[in-house]
Formats: structure tokens, sequence, C-alpha cells
């Protein structure tokens, strides 16, 4: 009776060493059947894939570094809000002493995760006050560069424009049009280290010998230089201000000169 028993369990024993080995056979034979080409791929699109994992890390670690800039950019814009009237630049408001500069507001024009400083004037009571003046302040090589703008409507009715930016693309320009016969035109600006940079245009030239709107149909249409269609120059335009998608500077939501500095000083910490 003992013998059978240990017959019995040396069987199930040999059995089960066979189903193993079996089964090992099997595995390594399925190992076996994977190429080794496509080992090696599986194991470079792992790594690949780390890789990028691991440059979306360093991007956005890079990107957040960026924008939380050298406090030193928010003192330059601190001492500017402070006292914009003791600064000088290229521009018509150069001469107006007594132009007040009261309102502000931080805006990334360009995309590049540096802020830009942007001045008007909001008294009703400002001197020309059908016309906007605009200060777009940038911060470039350790030191500030003053670019000025304008639109709205000048007293003598010889332009009406609104200047536009589109956010994140460095682009700003102006559609204007001009008097006494109301022909369109463009200029667009391009926002370079800190300044912003006159990049040309177009606009409509009337012919004077006809009256609204043959003046316009016989007009010539240029652009830069060159003598264009009207169907070629709104072509142009299009494609710059991204079929006209750039927010206008007399509707941002501009903050008084108190309200900027407190703003500044939280950022240069």
């Amino acid at each position: 009776m003992k013998k059978r028993l240990l017959i019995g369990a040396s069987l199930t024993a040999v059995s089960i060493l066979l189903c193993s080995c079996s089964d090992t056979k099997e595995t390594s034979a399925t190992t076996a059947e994977i190429p080794k080409e496509e080992t090696i791929a599986a194991s470079e699109e792992i790594s690949e894939s780390e890789t990028e994992e691991t440059e979306d890390t360093e991007e956005t670690e890079a990107s957040e570094e960026t924008v939380a800039k050298d406090p030193e950019m928010y003192r330059a814009y601190y001492d500017f809000v402070s006292d914009p009237g003791s600064y000088e630049w290229d521009g018509t408001t150069i001469y107006f002493d007594d132009y007040n500069w009261d309102s502000f507001i931080l805006e990334d024009i360009d995309g590049d995760g540096s802020e830009e400083l942007i001045a008007t004037n909001l008294d009703p009571d400002r001197f020309e006050s059908s016309m906007q003046y605009y200060l777009v302040v940038g911060y470039y090589d350790g030191s500030l560069r003053i670019s000025e703008l304008r639109d709205g409507v000048a007293s003598a009715g010889g332009y009406r424009g609104t200047v536009s930016y589109l956010p994140g693309e460095g682009v700003i320009y102006d559609d204007w049009i001009s008097a006494p016969y109301g022909n369109p035109g463009f200029t667009y600006y391009k926002l370079e280290n800190g300044e912003v940079l006159n990049e040309g245009g177009g606009y409509l030239e009337p012919d004077q010998d006809y009256e609204y709107p043959e003046s316009f149909e016989n007009g010539t249409w240029t652009w830069g230089a060159l003598v264009v269609t009207e169907e070629e120059f709104n072509d142009y335009v299009n494609e710059i201000t991204k079929d006209d998608s750039g927010i206008p500077l007399s509707s941002i939501g501009y903050i008084s000169q108190a309200q900027m500095l407190d703003e500044l000083q939280k950022k240069i910490g």
C-alpha cells in the first residue's frame, strides 16, 4: 500500500515537472519568436517617449522661468510708471509737457513670456481728447525701450483709425482712413527687442479728377512701393491681421497708476 502511494506520488511529481518544462519551452519559444530588431525598436520607442516627456517637463519649467522674469524688468517698469514724464522717446508727446500718463496695463504682446507695459491717458479732459496716445514700453538688454502709437480721430479730421495688437504674435496694426476723401489705409508694426518697428503697409490713393465713388474706383491701390489691386491689398491686410482678429488698444482694461505700482511691487518681490 505504501509502495503504491510512493509510486503515485512519484508519477505526479514527474507529470508536474514535465508540464513545467513544457510551459518553459513554450515561453522560451514565444520569446525567441520576437525578432531582435523589434525588441530594439520597442526599447528605442520607450527611450524616445521618456526623452520627450523630459523635454516637455524642461520646456514647461523653462516657460515658467521665463514668465517669472528678472525682477529688474519690473523694477524698471516701476520707475517708469512712477514718473513717465522724466523719460524721453521719439514721438509726438515728447512735446506735451502736461500730458499725463495715468492708465497702464501689462500685456505679453509677442508671446515670449515677458510682459510689455502699455501706458495711455483716459482723462476726458486730456490734450486733444479725440485722439488716444499710447506708449509701448519693452525691456531689452537691461534697459527700457519706449515706442509711441496713437489712434482715434484727429482734430483736423485728417486721420481716423484704430490700433490693435495680435496677442502672442508681436504684431500691431493701424487700420485707418484719411480725410478729406475717406480713403482707406493700413500700417503694421512688429515688436522686436522691446521696440515697435514700422514694417510698412499701404493705402488707396483716390483719383481727384472724379467724385466719390468714382474717385475710389479709378484710384491707385499701393502696398509699399508696389501698385496692387484692391483684392491684393485686402489679402495682405487679412494675412497680417489674421482676418482682423486683433485687440484694439483702446479696449484694454487699463488700471490706475497706484494700482499698477502695487502690482509691479508684488512682481519685484
